[in-house]
Order: structure tokens, then sequence, then C-alpha cells
């Protein structure tokens, strides 16, 4: 099953430390969130379709981008795996993420 959601977020630290400066790190956003249900053995399958949508998006929308697979010592207790959408910000001349895939 897979399911989508539109939430308001609120963020508790926005506007301190190094991304302070402009809007990437704003204290109320907006955001679409996908998740899916499957059986144990269609779970990387999933990931993947998930992945492969964001990319799609992204190119769609002619946005400079790269997807990078986190080491295991960066994850969290629920993810065995996690990839990091980050896009070009000529503001901030780097990468920066903008989408995380667990």
């Amino acid at each position: 099953m897979k399911l989508s959601g539109y939430s308001q977020c609120y963020r508790k630290e926005a506007g301190q430390g190094k991304d302070a400066k402009g809007i990437y790190r704003l204290h109320q956003f907006s955001k679409v969130e996908m998740f899916a249900f499957t059986e144990e053995a269609q779970s990387s399958k999933m990931l993947n379709e998930i992945i492969k949508i964001q990319i799609e998006l992204c190119e769609k929308l002619g946005f400079h981008f790269r997807v990078i697979e986190l080491p295991t010592e960066e994850l969290g207790a629920s993810a065995y795996r996690k990839f990091d959408l980050e896009m070009w910000l000529p503001s901030k001349n780097s990468f920066c993420e903008v989408y995380s895939m667990y």
C-alpha cells in the first residue's frame, strides 16, 4: 500500500546555527511525505521505487541534484538504509539535503 501525506511542519531550532541565514531552514514549512507498507521481502524494491519518484520529480523540475547513501553509522534505529537527495543551492555554493528516504 502506497500513501502520501501533506502537513504543515514547525522546526523548533530554526534560525540557529550555520543554516540560519536565508530560507534554507525555516521555522514553518509544508511538506509531502511518501509512505509504503509492504511485506519485508518487498521493502528494498519499494525504497528504490520511492527514490526513483523523487529523482523523476527533480529531473522534471530541472534541479541540479545528487543522491547519496548514508553510511550505517549515521542511521537511526528505525532505518537499515537511508538516502539523502541533495540539491545545489547557489546561495550556499554547495549541495544541501532536501529529502531523506529510508
